[in-house]
């Protein structure tokens, strides 16, 4: 009675044990496959928010800086941060303007330090990053405003799964979190509106309450139809009366005086260039290509009440 008592008791201890077993190596291979983006498991990607929440900023001491393009060179990120800036303190908002990934050598080293320093360094998708998260989901990309990029519509190439498999689920997924489409600068002290975006936005979103921005437009376009502003593209031979969107934008406001407060700085158009205008200004200055790294910075200065915006390179190799 004894021996069956102890054989039971065994058997039960060796089916737990078993049991344990199989759920420890179910959970490594399905956790190795979220990792890896290689499972439909893979739903943990949150909405993206499109605006983020509003910043209002009243502290005189604040620094303001905004960064083009960095496309994965951390280096000269880096070389920006500590050696034309000074490093990154307290008092200093860094706002990545998109594409900080791709093409260059150390995407997931900036992806860390966006990570490491989300208090202080705040992030902006553009197509690329849409493409990394497009690459990883295998399937669409939601966000806060009901609006959906579908895959199939956005090009995504085996750079970006690549760069998605070696990043993972943990990184992506925080990434996602912390970064949006659009941003949103008050600055108290002067009244002024500062607005960060990766390829560039119309008049009609600053009016528009309900936050139904066309999100397509506003990480890839770089024409709109001077006659319909419903149509936008990246490529000028895709719509009819193409113009650039930043020539509508000032053209708008010179005849609006009312948004002469608000500034537009975005990246995106390395063919173009450096350029800054009055109301808008682009800096992707191709950097990834060998050009140069491009940030604008904004300082308060108390004796004269005004902010002060400094345009800030780094050499790339």
């Amino acid at each position: 009675m004894v021996k069956e008592h102890r054989e039971a008791k065994w058997k039960k201890i060796g089916l737990s044990s078993i049991f344990v077993v199989i759920l420890v190596i179910t959970y490594y291979f399905v956790r190795k496959d979220l990792m890896n983006g290689e499972s439909d498991l893979a739903i943990g990607i949150p909405k993206i928010n499109v605006l983020a929440d509003n910043l209002h900023i009243d502290d005189p001491n604040k620094r303001i800086v905004f960064v083009g393009d960095v496309h994965g060179q951390f280096k000269e990120l880096d070389n920006l941060i500590n050696k034309k800036l000074g490093g990154l303190d307290d008092e200093t908002l860094l706002i990545l303007l998109g594409d900080f990934t791709m093409k260059g050598p150390d995407s997931e080293k900036v992806i860390d330090f966006i990570l490491d320093n989300k208090a202080n360094v705040k992030c902006l998708l553009g197509n690329h990053e849409v493409s990394l998260l497009l690459a990883f989901l295998k399937g669409n990309l939601f966000f806060d405003n009901d609006s959906v990029i579908k895959r199939k519509e956005f090009k995504v190439t085996e750079n970006h799964v690549n760069l998605a498999n070696k990043i993972g689920f943990r990184k992506l997924s925080a990434l996602a979190r912390h970064c949006s489409v659009l941003t949103r600068l008050e600055l108290g002290l002067t009244d002024e509106i500062l607005y960060g975006v990766h390829a560039g936005m119309l008049p009609n979103v600053v009016n528009d309450d309900e936050n139904k921005f066309n999100v397509n437009s506003l990480v890839e376009m770089k024409y709109v139809n001077d006659r319909d502003w419903s149509e936008a593209s990246r490529d000028k031979d895709d719509i009819s009366h193409p113009v650039r969107w930043y020539k509508i934008w000032e053209d708008y406001v010179e005849k609006h005086k009312e948004l002469k407060n608000i500034t537009i700085l975005y990246g995106h158009d390395a063919r173009k260039g450096l350029n800054i205008r009055n109301f808008t200004k682009g800096l992707d200055s191709a950097c990834v290509k060998g050009g140069k790294l491009s940030a604008m910075e904004y300082t308060y200065d108390k004796k004269k009440g005004k902010y002060n915006a400094r345009l800030i390179q780094q050499d790339c190799l």
